[in-house]
């Protein structure tokens, strides 16, 4: 929930997201889309659309964000999927109803319920599909060159996660796959586990079983369960600890043992 509050509250900073208000309304309010041409005056057009497209882009990314946590194991086309489902359902009802609204204060409008689901459905599919194709590519504000000295480099691994500003978690092996648990949800990319963590230098991390790297600010705590040692990360899951890279991780984490 404070993830999803702090997507919401941060689109009130965004200038990507002002950008996408004032320029799909003005779109909408131009084109008059869906079979509103000519049923709505000038000054109600501007209400209409302004308010649709402020509701819309707030569950947009509601939805994203509930996507990308429901989804597990992460998969870009059907978090996208999900999200567009979720957002037809939430969304076309508050169209239908909006739409009425606007009917009774002298508007042309005749919703259907059914019309309003379909052209809800196909564009917030596409939306969202190219949304996670290029999100890893953007950024909502230039990094000045004072900022980039400062700023930490980055692994080179999350320019491969749908995310690339995701807190990673862990990595594990899975056959030709690698896992990458993240705060979005958890992933899999095509690609070594051996060249996964090579990639996810500069962080600070260690193996803790030969198909397990943990980042070591991940690690919550170390106890025995039926005998067999495991590490604790602080999103809850629990990895085995084998012996051979126990000694690692009792001298990266003194603190633990």
């Amino acid at each position: 929930m404070a993830a999803i509050i702090q997507r919401v509250q941060g689109l009130r900073d965004s200038r990507i997201a002002l950008a996408v208000f004032f320029g799909l309304s003005a779109v909408a309010v131009t084109a008059q889309p869906f079979g509103t041409y000519g049923q709505l005056e000038f000054g109600m057009r501007v209400v209409f659309w302004s308010v649709l497209i402020g509701i819309s882009i707030v569950c947009g990314a509601v939805f994203d964000e509930i996507s990308y946590r429901i989804v597990k194991p992460l998969v870009p086309w059907r978090a996208a999927l999900v999200a567009s489902v979720l957002m037809t359902l939430t969304f076309a009802p508050l169209v239908y109803l909006w739409s009425g609204v606007m009917a009774l204060l002298g508007a042309g409008l005749d919703p259907k319920l059914w019309s309003i689901m379909i052209n809800t459905f196909v564009p917030t599919l596409t939306v969202y599909s190219v949304i996670h194709l290029l999100r890893p590519y953007l950024s909502d504000a230039p990094v000045t060159e004072e900022e980039a000295e400062e700023t930490e480099p980055q692994p080179r691994l999350f320019n491969r996660l749908a995310w690339s500003e995701a807190k990673v978690y862990r990595l594990s092996a899975n056959d030709h796959l690698t896992e990458v648990a993240t705060d979005r949800g958890v992933e899999q990319i095509r690609m070594r586990f051996a060249d996964a963590v090579e990639e996810m230098d500069p962080v600070p991390g260690c193996h803790v079983h030969r198909s397990h790297w943990v980042p070591l600010e991940a690690v919550d705590a170390v106890q025995r369960r039926s005998g067999k040692l495991m590490v604790q990360l602080v999103n809850g899951d629990e990895l085995p600890v084998s012996r051979t890279y126990r000694p690692r991780l009792e001298e990266a984490r003194p603190d633990l043992f």
